[in-house]
């Protein structure tokens, strides 16, 4: 037979006291009540002894709060790989767990499929008082359904990507327009005069952010916009596609800015097929590299991102947006650290700013 659960009536007749104190003790909301810290080591002992479970649904109807926020990551339907076969995603919850292991609240995993969408989930769960606040990783620019949350006043905060809105939006990332132009920028001071611009093929609103860099790139070093060709891909093939392209047109670039990590290494695989070296015949670098990423190849001049500063100021923002019960604006980027390493050669004798 299954042992009844300890309620908070069982725990305050032993300890002789009322479920009220016993509350506060356990709640640490004293009030203006002086508890001696005798009588409080005492409940709690007594709470351990005999497994005393607190009634979560109380818990919620006495402060209108669930203590769970929700963590959306897009469904592999839509990415094509799963959300934590990547290193930043992993990376951004040992962030979000720093702070969140000191604190009151807990996460909740939710993936973003059809099913959340056409149930209108990033609503309901508000509703029905599931949740607090909602952290987003991993958003497209055409998921405009987030207007509704937004239009409702439910707090959020959208991480790392954001969709394309009629408004400003909460949003905690890394800065790729800085990486992007950062990176760009310093292969054009090196010399290199022709160079390529390797993008996702997706359609994240970091592309469009990275754009913007290295727009500011050719800008800054008063080049002409043809001096840096822009591709985009999605694997290996379409990388060997978009760079055989290039150099079959007459494009000779010796550099490629890749976007990111896996962009990069799949360049560096295409460029050998052509018999050309790196970084003898073609200069390589990765704009977006997570920490620990490049542990295969630690010559890679590349930016590395704190995904884990990322992940702990978003819930930073989150919970400040939660207890001031008001979605107030909330944009926070990031810039990542320069590696200068031995893949982007100087054609000009300048080396590398750090």
């Amino acid at each position: 037979m299954e042992k009844k659960r300890c309620n908070i009536r069982d725990l305050a007749r032993a300890a002789n006291l009322s479920p009220g104190t016993v509350s506060r003790i356990l709640n640490n909301r004293p009030g203006d009540m002086k508890i001696p810290e005798g009588t409080r080591r005492r409940v709690v002992t007594l709470a351990r002894e005999m497994q005393y479970v607190p009634n979560i649904h109380a818990r919620r109807l006495f402060s209108k709060r669930s203590g769970v926020i929700g963590l959306v990551i897009p469904s592999a339907t839509r990415t094509g790989v799963p959300a934590f076969s990547g290193g930043h995603l992993p990376l951004i919850l040992a962030g979000m767990e720093q702070h969140l292991d000191t604190g009151s609240r807990s996460l909740e995993l939710i993936i973003n499929n059809r099913d959340f969408i056409e149930k209108q989930s990033y609503l309901s769960l508000f509703r029905n008082g599931s949740l607090d606040g909602l952290l987003i990783w991993g958003v497209y620019e055409d998921e405009l359904f987030w207007q509704e949350l937004i239009d409702a006043r439910f707090p959020y905060v959208f991480i790392d990507s954001h969709p394309r809105l009629k408004c400003w939006v909460n949003c905690v990332s890394n800065d790729y327009a800085y990486a992007a132009g950062k990176m760009t920028e310093s292969i054009l001071r090196l010399g290199h005069q022709r160079v390529v611009f390797l993008d996702d093929a997706a359609n994240w609103s970091k592309t469009f952010y990275r754009r913007l860099g290295v727009g500011a790139a050719i800008e800054n070093q008063r080049r002409a916009p043809e001096s840096v060709r822009y591709c985009r891909a999605v694997d290996a093939s379409e990388v060997e596609r978009e760079l055989g392209a290039a150099l079959d047109e007459g494009f000779r670039f010796s550099a490629v800015s890749a976007a990111d990590y896996r962009l990069a290494v799949w360049a560096r695989e295409a460029l050998c097929r052509r018999k050309l070296r790196v970084p003898e015949d073609v200069s390589i670098a990765s704009c977006d590299t997570c920490q620990g990423e490049a542990a295969g190849w630690p010559e890679l001049t590349r930016i590395e991102v704190d995904d884990r500063r990322v992940g702990a100021e978003a819930v930073l923002a989150i919970e400040r947006i939660i207890d001031a019960s008001d979605p107030f604006l909330i944009s926070l980027g990031f810039e990542g650290t320069l590696v200068r390493g031995a893949t982007v050669l100087s054609l000009n004798g300048v080396e590398m700013d750090a």
